[in-house]
């Protein structure tokens, strides 16, 4: 044996070696795979956790389902004001009597803050969105008109409306939409 060497002249030694680096490696192989499979498994977003380690508010979850279609509420349960953005008169008098003909629970129509309203829009309060949609279909505006209830909203007062729609002129002077 020479000086500076512990092993036996048999390469045991570099076996033995060689058999612990592979061992090793399928270790870190293996902890790594369960890490993936436990991270995949897991839908909340680790990235997203607060100060506390709790889930974020703002936590959102992604899936490969398409999301189930959500259904309006009934017209009845959904509060809707609509405000005139135009110097038509009666113009929001005659959406608002063709909203309740559609069931609809119309508070008294009123005019915006600021006129004239540069276009027709559909504002929805949080958890409206759906029936705003909805609504856009009966009164015949675009999908671009339906837009979050800004902060403040273009009335004096909201009257606790969770659906609010502003006639600009263009939408002032069609009227309100034939029944269906």
């Amino acid at each position: 044996m020479s000086p500076g060497r512990h092993a036996t002249p048999d390469g045991s030694f570099g076996r033995s070696a060689s058999g612990a680096a592979f061992r090793g490696a399928l270790l870190i192989g293996a902890a790594v795979l369960i890490g993936v499979l436990l991270l995949n498994a897991n839908d909340d977003d680790p990235f997203s956790a607060g100060a506390n380690g709790a889930p974020d508010a703002t936590t959102t979850t992604t899936s490969t389902a398409a999301p189930a279609p959500v259904e309006p509420r009934p017209a009845a349960e959904v509060e809707v004001l609509v405000a005139n953005g135009s110097d038509i008169k009666g113009a929001a008098g005659g959406f608002s009597a063709r909203l309740a003909e559609l069931g609809y629970n119309v508070l008294p129509a009123t005019d915006t803050s600021v006129k004239p309203a540069p276009a027709a829009v559909i504002y929805y309060a949080v958890g409206f969105e759906v029936e705003a949609r909805a609504i856009a279909a009966q009164v015949g505006l675009e999908e671009g008109a339906v837009q979050p209830m800004p902060d403040p909203p273009p009335v004096a007062d909201l009257a606790a409306a969770e659906v609010l729609v502003v006639l600009d002129a263009a939408r002032a002077q069609a009227g309100p939409p034939p029944p269906a």
